[in-house]
């Protein structure tokens, strides 16, 4: 499995979006335990399951890091329980480089990547 998809068995947070079947899929296979924090994205539950599951990737698009930044930054969760995370998948659209860079040095995401999907539609 590593060597098609570079999938370890880790902990993925997997806030209910649509889309990465397959790397949930393949993360199964590889015998990760996959995180539902809530029914709906919510992103107070989404930090709190990281911290209390200790969750070693994170996946979401750009706006739902955002309202997880935001948290973080207005004190509504504290800092701690964090360091286990280091990947994870922002999709959906294009990731500003600020905010790239926030997800790196705030939440630790250094191996966060972005999946972008084009079609001829």
């Amino acid at each position: 499995m590593c060597d098609t998809w570079c999938v370890r068995e880790e902990t993925f947070l997997k806030p209910v979006i649509e889309g990465e079947k397959r790397r949930l899929i393949t993360g199964l296979f590889a015998g990760s335990a996959i995180v539902f924090p809530s029914e709906a994205f919510d992103p107070l539950a989404t930090l709190q399951a990281v911290q209390e599951e200790g969750c070693t990737a994170l996946y979401g698009v750009p706006t739902m890091f955002s309202a997880e930044l935001e948290l973080l930054q207005n004190g509504a969760v504290p800092y701690e329980g964090f360091q286990h995370l280091r990947t994870g998948i922002a999709a959906g659209s294009s990731v500003p480089a600020e905010l790239m860079k926030k997800l790196h040095k705030i939440l630790g995401l250094t191996e966060l990547s972005m999946n972008t999907y084009l079609s001829s539609l």
